[in-house]
């Protein structure tokens, strides 16, 4: 897909994929997929979106890779203020280097008032209640959590292929999610993330220097809920079924992860690991490797890869190198670390007026 820029003249371009961390070119499905969920975004932000299947205008594909026309926000006083402020959290690289991007005289600011964000991001704040989600997951994180698990059950339960579909009504099903029902998900779960973010800015603007980045990724990684490290705890579960069940066991130690994933699709492995794997895939089997690309095969359509990690777990002979230790401290070194922060820098955070 190719298309020229509305407006004239130089352009400044975000890999969207490599701040995802995906090096390689997307699969064909895994582009569709994403240019039907930025149409998406866009429409309900009130931009024109002439055909959701060709993306939103900013959407731009060069070697099978995502990238997003950032010209606007540089041109723009509240896009400079606000975006680069988020991804000085979830890609620095790129934060820096749209921080240069300002000095350059081609990216002068032409927008100096905050109206235009405000006229697309004003109806989205008021539809979807932004400001009651936010002021909840700061007062009541754990009602905001509960929502947020019980939004995971309802969409597992309507985004079900009706029994019996077509191969062509499974397609248009997978489109309506992705063009019509993707986005209004997005305010339930995202203002808690920003206020995360917030929160973590809040602190280093409180502390400045006397906190370092790494003192607070220590506090960061000991964080409960988080999903990858419970998907990664119920695998070591797993792993430790396996090692305990002496057919499980002979099966999994040296064995070669595609015989296994063959094995499993056919109903073949022990008891405890065939029950085990597939209790594992129910929770987990919509997952996979570099996930933002939908043509990828999910770890349910091939499980390869994790089974993989079962026999390296079973692999491990030192108990301190076991997922769930690698947890304990990692919590136990964030209450240390968050202990040292409020004894040892505290006073400049208890002396900030209003606190």
């Amino acid at each position: 897909m190719t298309r020229q820029p509305a407006v004239p003249g130089p352009h400044a371009y975000l890999c969207f994929s490599l701040a995802q961390g995906l090096t390689r070119p997307l699969t064909p499905m895994g582009l569709a997929g994403i240019r039907l969920m930025g149409s998406s975004v866009a429409g309900a932000a009130g931009f024109r979106v002439p055909e959701p299947r060709d993306g939103p205008s900013p959407y731009y594909e060069a070697g099978q890779r995502i990238y997003f026309d950032l010209t606007s926000v540089l041109r723009s006083r509240a896009g400079r203020a606000i975006v680069p402020r988020i991804f000085d959290v979830m890609e620095a690289r790129s934060a820096s280097i749209m921080r240069a991007l300002f000095e350059d005289p081609r990216f002068a600011v032409t927008s100096k008032t905050p109206f235009k964000l405000l006229r697309h991001v004003g109806p989205i704040v008021l539809r979807f209640h932004l400001p009651e989600t936010l002021l909840r997951a700061l007062f009541r994180p754990d009602v905001a959590l509960g929502k947020v698990e019980q939004l995971d059950g309802n969409l597992k339960a309507t985004h079900e292929f009706p029994a019996g579909a077509t191969p062509r009504e499974k397609l248009d099903h997978a489109e309506r999610i992705l063009r019509t029902e993707l986005f209004p998900i997005l305010p339930n779960i995202l203002p808690p993330v920003a206020l995360g973010f917030a929160m973590m800015g809040l602190v280093r603007k409180l502390l400045g220097e006397q906190a370092s980045w790494g003192e607070l990724q220590t506090i960061i990684r000991g964080l409960p809920n988080n999903v990858t490290t419970e998907m990664d705890l119920a695998l070591w579960r797993l792993s430790a079924s396996i090692r305990d069940d002496p057919a499980s066991a002979v099966a999994f130690t040296g064995g070669d992860p595609a015989e296994l994933a063959e094995s499993y699709r056919d109903g073949k492995l022990p008891v405890v690991a065939q029950s085990g794997l597939a209790s594992f895939l129910r929770d987990y089997g919509h997952r996979a490797i570099a996930e933002i690309d939908l043509g990828m095969p999910r770890w349910s359509d091939d499980p390869t890869h994790i089974i993989g990690v079962l026999v390296n777990y079973l692999r491990l002979d030192d108990p301190r190198l076991a997922p769930d230790k690698q947890f304990e401290n990692a919590a136990r070194d964030a209450e240390e670390q968050a202990a040292v922060l409020v004894a040892v820098r505290g006073p400049r955070v208890r002396s900030t007026p209003g606190s």
